[in-house]
């Protein structure tokens, strides 16, 4: 199939397992429902609005995401006007998280329609937000369905759609550092049956690289599929699974930066850091990363070596202080000559 001629009918629709999400893969679904929808607030940016208003209904209220301080987004709440019943969230995780958190304090319905699969972000029941500059998590919701319309999919940047590597690529080191802390004493149980299915994910990963590579149509549903079940496994094991030292590193360089990323650029750029300070199978990792055209280079995210030695400096701290979970960073020397190491690789794989 041509990356940019999908087929007219519907590709899949994957009803939703007890601890899941409904999956609809369809051409033209996006718009369809965005024209059937009423009394609903749309939240987006202009970009991925760009893509969809022109064929969509005019919504009840629309709402541009950007800021994610809580006091921003309760600003955003208090402005949503008491008749709308439905929350949709367009565009990417910036969107679906700001829709989710809207949803929650407003308890309405929620439908994402992603415009990138740059994320698993649809799919996850929580949101995240800042609170003085900290990373928070709050929110327990799951949308009606999350839509993946290939039409407009496609239309995004194909980088921003091979981004979403980058959190199914996470679970290499996440469970490395969950079944160390395991071992240790220093963290939760090992679930090994959840474990299980983080590592086929991984398998499944690396079969589908030529796929997401091309940013086909098969790519963009393989990797979507991918992110539904990363969210089933954050409910089934909870964060160890797909979050671990690499998503600590991503989110001490956006506290000394002050700047959004491109979260799974950026988690990609750290998950090659960390499995090498691990020791686990940093080829493996270098193989996805090049085989999925994933641009997880330092020079193209504008971090320098200076900012990554800082990052790496300032991990550990950061980690006592937020009381994240046990992992890698807390039994080795985080020394500047490791974090230069640390760097050369992620040049090397990435550059």
């Amino acid at each position: 199939m041509d990356a940019h001629q999908p087929e007219s009918g519907i590709v899949a629709v994957t009803p939703a397992a007890p601890t899941s999400t409904r999956l609809v893969v369809a051409p033209g679904e996006a718009t369809d429902r965005l024209q059937l929808l009423q009394h609903h607030a749309i939240c987006t940016m202009p970009a991925p609005w760009a893509l969809v208003s022109a064929a969509a209904a005019a919504p009840e209220h629309l709402i541009m995401a950007g800021a994610v301080e809580r006091a921003d987004l309760e600003a955003l709440a208090a402005a949503v006007p008491a008749h709308v019943t439905a929350i949709v969230g367009v565009g990417a995780g910036t969107c679906v998280d700001t829709a989710k958190f809207l949803a929650v304090a407003l308890r309405r319905d929620l439908l994402q329609i992603p415009t990138a699969v740059s994320s698993d972000a649809p799919f996850t029941s929580s949101y995240r937000l800042r609170e003085h500059g900290h990373v928070r998590r709050g929110g327990d919701i799951r949308p009606v369905d999350v839509v993946i319309d290939p039409l407009v999919i496609l239309q995004a940047p194909p980088g921003l759609n091979r981004a979403g590597v980058g959190d199914v690529l996470a679970c290499h080191t996440a469970l490395y550092d969950w079944r160390l802390a395991a071992r240790t004493g220093a963290g939760a149980g090992w679930d090994a049956e959840v474990a299980a299915a983080g590592l086929r994910l991984l398998d499944q990963l690396e079969f589908a690289l030529a796929d997401i590579a091309a940013v086909s149509v098969e790519g963009i549903v393989q990797l979507a599929r991918a992110h539904r079940t990363l969210a089933e496994l954050r409910e089934r094991g909870g964060l160890r699974v797909v979050e671990g030292s690499e998503h600590a590193l991503a989110a001490v360089i956006e506290w000394l930066t002050g700047r959004r990323f491109t979260h799974g650029r950026l988690v990609a750029m750290c998950t090659v850091a960390i499995a090498q300070v691990q020791g686990n199978d940093p080829d493996r990792v270098a193989r996805i990363v090049a085989g999925s055209l994933i641009d997880a280079a330092p020079e193209g995210l504008g971090i320098d070596r200076e900012l990554f030695r800082r990052a790496i400096a300032e991990l550990p701290g950061y980690c006592r202080r937020e009381r994240l979970p046990a992992g890698v960073v807390d039994l080795v020397e985080l020394t500047p000559a490791l974090a230069d190491e640390m760097f050369d690789r992620v040049c090397e794989v990435a550059g």
